[in-house]
């Protein structure tokens, strides 16, 4: 069983039995690694079942073409779902990308905490990027301001303005207050042709499907040739949905920090760094995720307006709400299962499956990366749910800000 987790968390086994140890003191529960291994291995056999595949005579070659064929059939019937979409309310021509911009219309997430609009206007106009402007042929900052979208204006800066104009901008970051935040509605913008001219380079480069920036709470979307190909309709799909709850995650955390003297050092920090936190209960950085999900379950912090309020607290809750989920009924509960076999995982997470079939590789180099973020937060929330003190669980408190 350790060699599991030693495999997961990258760790030497003698250093990771003793966390685990350490752990079982502290919450009085022993064998939480081992309980969350046999819950996943009784739903692993189900899943196996449900490929058509021996869960115990086969190997892990055949189970990732056995989740590669049901991806494929599963895409076939996305893919024709989002066109006949599009060609019931838009037009005959059916097109795929208006059947993703219909799709992402009824995403409704409200009251995200963003920059005020305001606030970057005034900078850019101070600062005016010369190269941004010269690309897409601007002759005042003035006239960029006015016809373009802020979102894609800060994604412009990033791609063709000099690191020392990019350092400066996010440098501005750290004069920022609560003064200078608003909530907004997500705002998710699919490129127009100028743009995805201008950022040919930075999408090839990438190789992602959609681009967010979370401090303004928007989502930006690469349109999506109408030509079939395997794995780009859940490619897509599955992206979508997943940078929305990365968006919402992160709107979670700046409310959360927003009456703490330091916020405008956290804001800048968290533009560079993933979102993490040091737990004094685990001796370790965690990620923000994982203390997320556990304060919203604690019955005495969820009177958090911001946990009160919010219907993402996971991937699956916008997975299973959105139209034509219906036809990816298998994966909804495959976030953090996985096969390991003679040292190799096999992934059943959808957004490494999409990936990998999207990318036509093969089982050796095969991604795995969403499967192992979510058996990690899995693992530590097993730990903590059997834990009633929270005082202990940051390694640091907050001094409010004085009214």
């Amino acid at each position: 069983m350790l060699k599991f987790y030693k495999t997961l968390f990258n760790e030497n086994l003698l250093e990771l039995k003793q966390f685990i140890n350490d752990l079982e003191r502290k919450t009085g529960f022993s064998g939480q690694d081992i309980r969350l291994h046999n819950k996943l291995n009784i739903k692993l056999i189900s899943k196996i079942k449900e490929l058509n595949l021996d869960p115990i005579d086969s190997n892990s070659f055949e189970i990732y073409h056995g989740l590669l064929n049901k991806l494929k059939e599963d895409d076939r019937k996305l893919y024709l779902s989002l066109r006949n979409l599009a060609g019931s309310k838009i037009n005959a021509e059916a097109n795929l990308n208006d059947g993703f911009k219909l799709l992402t219309k009824n995403i409704k997430l409200e009251n995200l905490l963003i920059i005020k609009p305001t606030y970057l206007k005034k900078y850019f106009k101070n600062n005016p990027p010369k190269n941004l402007l010269k690309a897409l042929h601007y002759r005042t900052v003035d006239s960029l301001i006015k016809r373009e979208n802020l979102s894609l204006i800060v994604l412009g800066i990033n791609y063709f303005e000099s690191e020392n104009y990019i350092h400066k901008y996010y440098l501005n970051y750290k004069n920022l207050n609560s003064l200078n935040f608003k909530t907004a509605d997500l705002e998710i913008i699919f490129l127009n042709n100028k743009w995805q001219t201008a950022l040919k380079g930075l999408i090839k480069k990438i190789d992602k499907v959609n681009l967010s920036i979370p401090e303004l709470g928007s989502l930006i979307i690469v349109p999506c040739q109408n030509a079939y190909k395997p794995g780009k309709s859940i490619y897509y799909y599955s992206s979508i949905i997943y940078s929305i709850y990365k968006i919402n995650l992160y709107s979670t955390y700046l409310k959360y920090h927003l009456p703490y003297k330091n916020f405008n050092q956290l804001f800048y920090n968290s533009t560079k760094h993933p979102l993490k936190i040091h737990s004094s209960f685990f001796n370790r950085d965690i990620s923000w995720e994982v203390i997320y999900r556990y304060l919203f379950k604690k019955n005495n912090l969820s009177e958090l307006e911001l946990f009160k309020t919010d219907e993402f607290i996971h991937f699956t809750k916008i997975f299973k709400s959105l139209e034509l989920s219906k036809d990816l009924n298998f994966w909804f509960d495959t976030y953090n299962l996985g096969s390991f076999l003679n040292n190799q995982f096999v992934s059943f997470n959808i957004l490494d499956n999409a990936y990998n079939l999207y990318h036509n590789l093969d089982y050796p180099r095969t991604k795995i990366n969403h499967f192992i973020n979510e058996m990690k937060v899995a693992f530590y929330l097993g730990y903590l749910n059997k834990n009633n003190q929270t005082s202990n669980l940051l390694s640091y408190e907050y001094q409010t800000v004085e009214n």
